[in-house]
């Protein structure tokens, strides 16, 4: 718990010095879009959830917008705050709500949403099982879960491993994970690996010095960042990734303990307008 106040403190400075006015999503957030639509096959009927959303609140306002009822949660008040008053400049607000929860314990009842994202979060939870059981336990049959976490040091490039030594100190990363491990652990929930895919290769350090360097090459219709971006995604299947993403599919003979007594989305005072 320790570990998880002095998060939320480092996310609360993080969140609060976030600009007033949304200023529209970067190349990289539009892209995690696409991939997120993609993977887990997103559609209007359903229900979202984002576990560790941030400040931004980019996947769920992006899912809102889309036509689907979205919910982003975050231990950090101020990332939720932030988020709700981005998803109403976005006009967003109406399909997109934001409640501030701890992954170990998400206060909704089982088996709610279609679709679960968890995008950076689990290498920062110390019981990371919790965590999983809690992905788990409120996705409803057949639904899927996409999970992103740094990937193992022991497959990862060498350039982008120094970089994730320096990342992982800065932002309090507590592990990484080796692709196998993270589809077992999810088996023994219920939750059957579809796709794994690997990104943030060493090109990306190429395209982040270039966007540096060179302020068109951030901006949305930028062809070289487009272009490298395409070269990364295009990689999937290189294990030498910065990152890994597993998305799942929720087993419907199998059953994870929860309690079915509660609400489906609890009457938190955050999820107030």
């Amino acid at each position: 718990m320790r570990i998880e106040d002095a998060q939320r403190r480092l996310y609360d400075r993080e969140y609060a010095a976030l600009p007033n006015v949304f200023r529209g999503f970067e190349n990289w957030r539009n892209s995690y879009i696409k991939r997120m639509f993609s993977e887990l096959a997103l559609i209007q009927e359903d229900l979202v959830l984002d576990v560790g959303v941030g400040g931004t609140g980019f996947t769920v306002i992006a899912s809102a917008l889309a036509g689907s009822f979205s919910v982003g949660t975050d231990i950090s008040q101020v990332a939720c705050a932030k988020a709700r008053e981005y998803a109403m400049q976005c006009d967003a607000a109406v399909q997109a709500n934001f409640v501030t929860a701890s992954a170990t314990h998400l206060p909704f009842r089982e088996e709610v949403f279609s679709k679960v994202i968890s995008n950076a979060v689990l290498e920062h939870i110390e019981e990371d099982d919790l965590a999983l059981d809690e992905l788990c336990r409120v996705t409803r049959n057949e639904g899927r879960v996409l999970i992103c976490v740094p990937n193992s040091y022991m497959v990862m490039a060498w350039p982008t491993a120094l970089l994730n030594l320096w990342n992982d100190r800065r932002v309090g990363h507590l592990r990484h994970y080796a692709s196998t491990d993270l589809v077992s652990r999810g088996a023994r929930r219920g939750l059957q690996a579809i796709d794994v895919t690997f990104h943030a290769h060493p090109i990306k350090i190429v395209q982040a010095v270039l966007a540096m360097a060179l302020p068109p090459v951030r901006h949305s219709a930028s062809r070289v960042w487009w272009y490298l971006e395409r070269l990364d995604l295009g990689a999937k299947d290189d294990p030498s990734g910065m990152n890994v993403s597993v998305t799942f599919r929720k087993d419907a003979m199998v059953q994870v303990d929860g309690d079915p007594s509660g609400p489906a989305i609890a009457p938190t005072q955050d999820m107030n307008r």
